[in-house]
């Protein structure tokens, strides 16, 4: 079985949960899921972890990387900067970013309004080392 941790952290602590030792304790806004850890954005954002609480459980089981590009990250809005979603089991990775500065002003600015670029880790990972870079 998979297992999910998390880690509370800080200069003075280190407290290993799950699922079901989620923290912080919180059923308003921080409610367990079944073998799901998770805090949306930070520590403390009520706002946007029990959006993420909704969006996790109505796609409870059925979670891919597809699924948390194309719907969770748009609805819970969270990824401004930048967002990597890594899909472990098939080797790959999904990366967005924030609209380039210099970019047309008509496009979407943040990185989970915008496209995503997927790669096959196994692929660049088997590239030959180019030591002139």
């Amino acid at each position: 079985d998979a297992v999910a941790n998390g880690v509370e952290y800080s200069g003075y602590v280190a407290v290993p949960y799950n699922d079901t030792t989620l923290l912080p304790v919180n059923d308003t806004w921080h409610a367990q899921i079944d073998s799901v850890v998770y805090n949306g954005m930070d520590w403390d954002c009520p706002g946007y972890t029990s959006k993420l609480h909704d969006e996790l459980a109505k796609y409870h089981g059925s979670i891919d990387a597809e699924t948390t590009v194309g719907n969770i990250l748009p609805t819970v809005q969270t990824g401004n900067l930048h967002i990597m979603v890594s899909d472990l089991t098939a080797s790959q990775i999904h990366i967005s970013f924030l609209r380039h500065t210099d970019a047309n002003e008509s496009e979407p600015l943040y990185a989970y309004e915008r496209q995503f670029t997927k790669f096959d880790m196994t692929t660049l990972f088997a590239l030959p080392n180019n030591s002139s870079l």
